[in-house]
């Protein structure tokens, strides 16, 4: 999995930003096997046959962690999106890694950006 898909790092007149975009963030949750409407981290199959191989699957820790080792160099963190991550098993590891952000002094936006889906 790329962060770059959901991530994107901007320099502006505020400093450092890392931008976030709560559906491609979903999504590679999905696509990596992270179970985000279970509250696990299986993969949900419900097709017929047989489910898909399964190949270097990072839970969501993991996947939580490299995040919050990307805001450790910038100085806001922009999300759009924010209802993607809520209401489900998102919402807990991305509540949690935002609180750190602000509490070691960054600044978080939340965005109501449309992105045409």
């Amino acid at each position: 999995m790329n962060r770059r898909d959901f991530l994107t790092l901007r320099t502006g007149p505020r400093g450092k930003t890392l931008e976030l975009s709560g559906e491609r963030l979903y999504m590679r949750c999905l696509d990596a096997g992270v179970g985000v409407e279970s509250g696990d981290d299986d993969v949900l199959w419900t097709g017929g046959g047989e489910p898909p191989a399964v190949r270097n699957r990072r839970t969501r820790d993991d996947l939580f962690s490299g995040i919050a080792d990307d805001l450790n160099s910038v100085d806001t963190l922009c999300v759009t999106g924010r209802q993607w991550l809520s209401g489900n098993s998102l919402d807990k590891p991305f509540d949690d890694l935002v609180a750190a952000f602000l509490a070691r002094g960054g600044r978080v936006e939340f965005l109501n950006r449309s992105t045409g889906s």
